[in-house]
């Protein structure tokens, strides 16, 4: 008769911590515009490499953390899902680096925690004098 020596238990589990994310349009990372001119890039949405659960439901945000200028934008489209970022730089505006950063997220969260982030780039210079 066996014993209680004789028997071992295991407690096993399995985590998959993250996934692998693709994106369908790659944004400009770095660009440079004069005062006057307009910049615009697109974000395409995500794509995971393994679907565990729901479909993605995705969304994109600025973080609260930057300060935006009031004349960059950003508008979602649907179908298929991406976000245009316009920055119609005045004509006035003082030679900067103006530092965009874009979450991707997933709607169907309640933490809504960045899936992947992006930073663009722009410089801005100002318009060479006329001759």
């Amino acid at each position: 008769m066996a014993g209680v020596a004789d028997y071992s238990v295991y407690i096993a589990s399995l985590g998959i911590m993250g996934n692998d994310y693709t994106r369908t349009i790659e944004p400009t990372t770095s660009a440079t515009k004069q005062a006057g001119e307009t910049f615009v890039t697109e974000i395409g949405g995500l794509t995971a490499q393994l679907e565990l659960g729901n479909t993605l439901n995705i969304g994109f945000r600025w973080p609260n953390y930057l300060d935006i200028p009031s004349y960059c934008s950003h508008t979602v489209v649907d179908s298929p899902k991406k976000a245009t970022i316009t920055c119609n730089i005045p004509i006035d505006t003082s030679p900067t680096t103006v530092v965009i950063v874009v979450d991707t997220i997933d709607n169907n969260s309640s933490v809504k925690s960045a899936l992947k982030t992006d930073t663009i780039t722009l410089n801005i210079v100002a318009v060479p004098p006329s001759l």
